[in-house]
């Protein structure tokens, strides 16, 4: 239980004392030849000194099925000096053998456009003489919704507004079109309402759907799109002499191809 082993009866000389590795997890044996007098009449002792490391492990944790492997990692120790980079397989599980102390683990990257990071990229593992210490990393795995927005006639596609709403019917958030009139949100799985608010003037004609299920998928993405038809407003006016009422008067409408527009 002291750590030591009394041989007795040897014969005044040097000697070589090797340690055996007996294959003891988290111990860094000390394998080289260490030469010991043993003096007449004496005692020669040598010493054999050895390192017990800990496990430190890094943990990958993901939402909405998405793939624990590929993800990278670096580690570097309480000086800043790299012990190094990482990467995930499919358990999401890296396991390293360390020296106890103080690690710094950095998620580098992983995933894809998809991927929303952990909001704590850096994070601190302590490593415990034969023990196993841990730090988790959770990403979550969401889908692209996009909000489409198509116009006739040359229309602007800039400046319209659409309210998107979670199956509770709460507000996710109000979104305005730029000139490429496509929103990009990253969200959740599920379904959601796209509702178009406003936009255009009064030459605009609204899509007849004017409010449309969005199905986000994780990893994938979904669309709706909205047509407005960007009109011209045509007046007739009845003008009547000696105070005539201009009220009454039929009028009936028709295209260039004779068709009845209406009347």
């Amino acid at each position: 239980e002291e750590g030591k082993i009394v041989i007795e009866g040897l014969i005044a000389g040097l000697y070589i004392a090797v340690e055996v590795d007996d294959g003891r997890d988290l111990w860094i044996y000390d394998l080289e030849q260490k030469v010991v007098e043993v003096p007449r009449n004496g005692v020669g002792t040598v010493t054999i000194k050895n390192i017990q490391l800990g496990v430190g492990q890094i943990v990958k944790e993901t939402t909405n099925g998405g793939s624990k492997a590929g993800w990278k990692f670096e580690v570097r120790d309480a000086n800043n000096k790299l012990i190094g980079t990482y990467t995930t397989g499919d358990t999401g599980i890296i396991t390293m053998n360390l020296n106890p102390g103080t690690y710094f683990v950095t998620e580098l990257s992983g995933g894809d456009g998809y991927w929303v990071a952990d909001p704590q990229a850096t994070k601190t593992l302590v490593v415990t003489a034969g023990q196993t210490s841990s730090v988790k990393f959770l990403n979550k795995w969401l889908g692209k919704g996009q909000i489409i927005k198509e116009t006739t006639n040359g229309g602007s596609k800039a400046g319209w507004t659409f309210e998107v709403r979670g199956e509770q019917n709460e507000l996710i958030g109000t979104y305005t079109t730029d000139e490429t009139g496509i929103i990009s949100l990253n969200l959740e799985p599920g379904s959601y309402l796209v509702i178009e608010v406003s936009g255009g003037n009064d030459y605009w004609e609204a899509d007849p759907d004017a409010i449309q299920i969005l199905d986000v998928v994780a990893g994938q993405t979904s669309k709706v799109e909205f047509l407005n038809r960007w009109l011209g407003i045509g007046k007739i006016v009845k003008e009547t002499t000696n105070g005539g009422s201009k009220a009454g008067w039929v009028f009936e409408v028709r295209d260039a191809e004779g068709a009845l527009v209406g009347t």
